[in-house]
């Protein structure tokens, strides 16, 4: 089957350590402490794929898309069980490169009562990915990690010959390198996906400034559509006349956040890409997102078509 997005960005493990109980681990206002030397056993564990553009493609998988995911792993034990659950997702991984002797990208995530700290690890890759043999008609770019800048131009140049709209959700490394450096991406993007402090800092403002004069900014610098989420409050549209659309997130049981970005990032996408209206992409976003929420991990509580249709029927939506 023809893909119809090309989802581009980095294949994570996340190893999540649920330690909300442990009276050995402190938590003080905004800081935790963990004894030195100390042996912390962990009454639950669990281990999911991560990474964005993971994340997405098997959001828009489960939504009746169709993605082709590109990235790169290695061949250690990690690697493989990465791409074990990728198929078991009925991912297409023939453009994932497996490179011999390299390891996994992987996250340790302690979860405290639903805040999480995460630390990362992050193999340096050489993005030699395959992409001009695609033909979709869009293009997810999402975080690479370091050394993202050759195969970010080459993504432009795949777009500029394959016509392929582009989708662009920046992840640290990129925003980190500030918004002149990414002034040849935006000026080929058709939808930003940010979060409220991502679109400030790009733009140099702080997270309280106006928002429709951020949203502004940004599409001056090339955009069609951007589209700002600003969590517990909801998520934002503006398109490419000027006019703005606003979603409040869903009520929804609160278990753990990780992945409601992406979750939302991929209801938004699939609902877009097949036609619908800025309103409904936001409501198919922000539904995807409470769900994820309510789940916990980044792919337990992505959702179907027929999941979406009666997660808006319950709320007296559909």
């Amino acid at each position: 089957m023809q893909p119809q997005v090309l989802c581009v960005g980095n294949i994570m493990l996340d190893m999540f350590l649920h330690a909300e109980k442990n009276p050995e681990i402190v938590s003080v206002s905004n800081a935790i402490t963990i004894p030195l030397g100390s042996k912390i056993a962990i009454p639950q564990t669990d281990i999911h794929l991560g990474g964005c553009a993971v994340n997405v493609t098997i959001g828009l998988s489960r939504l009746g898309v169709t993605p082709v995911l590109t990235a790169e792993t290695g061949d250690d034990a990690l690697s493989n069980s990465a791409l074990d659950m990728l198929k078991k997702e009925n991912i297409d991984c023939s453009h994932v490169v497996i490179t011999p002797g390299a390891k996994a990208s992987f996250a340790v995530v302690l979860d405290m009562t639903g805040e999480r700290t995460e630390f990362v690890h992050q193999e340096v890759r050489e993005h030699n990915l395959p992409i001009d043999d695609v033909t979709a008609p869009w293009v997810y770019l999402a975080s690479v990690g370091n050394t993202w800048q050759e195969l970010y131009t080459r993504v432009l140049t795949h777009s500029d010959q394959t016509h392929a709209k582009i989708i662009f959700n920046p992840g640290s490394m990129q925003l980190h390198a500030g918004l002149e450096a990414l002034l040849p991406v935006l000026a080929k993007t058709e939808v930003l996906l940010v979060n409220n402090e991502e679109a400030a800092g790009l733009v140099g403002k702080g997270v309280d400034s106006d928002l429709h004069a951020i949203m502004d900014e940004l599409h001056a610098k090339g955009p069609r559509i951007v589209v700002v989420t600003q969590g517990e409050k909801g998520a934002t549209v503006r398109d490419d006349s000027g006019q703005y659309f606003f979603q409040e997130s869903l009520p929804t049981s609160f278990v753990e956040k990780t992945g409601a970005g992406d979750a939302f990032s991929s209801g938004f996408t699939a609902a877009y890409i097949q036609g619908k209206t800025l309103q409904e992409a936001l409501l198919w976003g922000s539904a995807n997102a409470a769900s994820v929420i309510a789940h916990g991990g980044g792919q337990q509580g992505l959702m179907d078509p027929s999941q979406l249709e009666m997660s808006l029927r319950e709320r007296n939506i559909a």
